[in-house]
Order: C-alpha cells, then sequence, then structure tokens
C-alpha cells in the first residue's frame, strides 16, 4: 500500500515518504537512546517505522513483548559505544 501511495517515485526521502496516508495512520518514528555511563552524555537516532519488531514468541502476552521491546539494555563488550567525550 506503501509503495502504490509513493507512486512511480522510488528516490523519494524519508520526509517526502512520510506524508503518504499509510504513514500518517500506521507509521512514526522510533528514538533510540544511548546515555553513557561515564559522562551521561546522551545521543539519540530516529528511524520511520511502519510497524514495530516485537519478539511474540518469546513473550506471555503482547503486553509483555511491548514492555520487552522499551526495556533499556546496558551495552558492554562489543555492543559497546566509545563515548567521544
Amino acid at each position: 500500500m506503501q509503495r502504490a501511495c509513493l507512486g512511480a517515485s522510488n528516490d523519494l526521502d524519508i520526509s517526502s515518504q512520510s506524508t503518504t496516508i499509510v504513514h500518517q495512520i500506521f507509521g512514526g518514528f522510533l528514538r533510540s537512546r544511548v546515555i553513557c555511563f561515564s559522562c551521561k552524555a546522551i545521543s539519540d537516532s530516529y528511524e520511520a517505522f511502519l510497524d514495530v519488531p516485537l519478539d511474540i514468541k518469546a513473550a506471555s502476552s503482547l503486553t509483555a513483548a511491548l514492555e520487552d521491546f522499551v526495556t533499556p539494555e546496558h551495552l558492554d563488550g562489543e555492543n559497546c559505544f566509545q563515548c567521544s567525550k
């Protein structure tokens, strides 16, 4: 449906893509926030979405899957981001 709303234009930027009726009804922006434990610097990134990737097989309910999705995680080891400050 989203592709049909975009028409023949395949090279539209994300701002233009988010103006379709499909995106206005079902879409949004997901914020990902990383907070440095050392200096408390905050880094936010935003990603447009039309669905939310929930791990429903591992959760006992939809509510539990949503809670798991928004639960903060501690990054360390290979997942640890190096603070630039």
